[in-house]
């Protein structure tokens, strides 16, 4: 009896191992790292977004960052790490807030578009 189940426990640690195998690597990307963070970057697959040839810079609202959060809205931010939060109305930066040592420089240089697939 205790050989019937050896054998099955072995098949389908098999097949389980051979569709791991077969799977696209960004499932298999998803699969070894659990739980990703903002700080995981360069694990996966990713573009560099390149400069533009010409830019324009959002102005400040004459009321930028007068607004104060309230509790609940912190406690949502926090839920889901938010590091940067940015509110732009009519053309104009209303409110601007980074979290956790992050700047305004360092979210630019961690800014990258990730390849999707579907």
């Amino acid at each position: 009896m205790k050989r019937k189940w050896t054998r099955i426990s072995s098949g389908i640690l098999i097949l389980v191992a051979l569709a791991f195998l077969f799977m696209p690597s960004y499932i298999q990307e998803a699969l070894t790292h659990w739980y990703p963070n903002i700080t995981d970057t360069y694990i996966f697959e990713s573009n560099t977004v390149k400069k533009a040839d010409s830019c324009w810079d959002f102005p400040a609202s004459k009321s930028v960052n007068t607004y104060q959060m309230s509790p609940e809205e912190n406690t949502f931010l926090e839920k889901y790490e938010t590091v940067a939060y940015l509110v732009v109305q009519q053309d104009s930066i209303l409110y601007e807030e980074y979290r956790d040592k992050w700047t305004c420089q360092i979210a630019f240089l961690q800014q990258k578009v990730s390849s999707v697939y579907w």
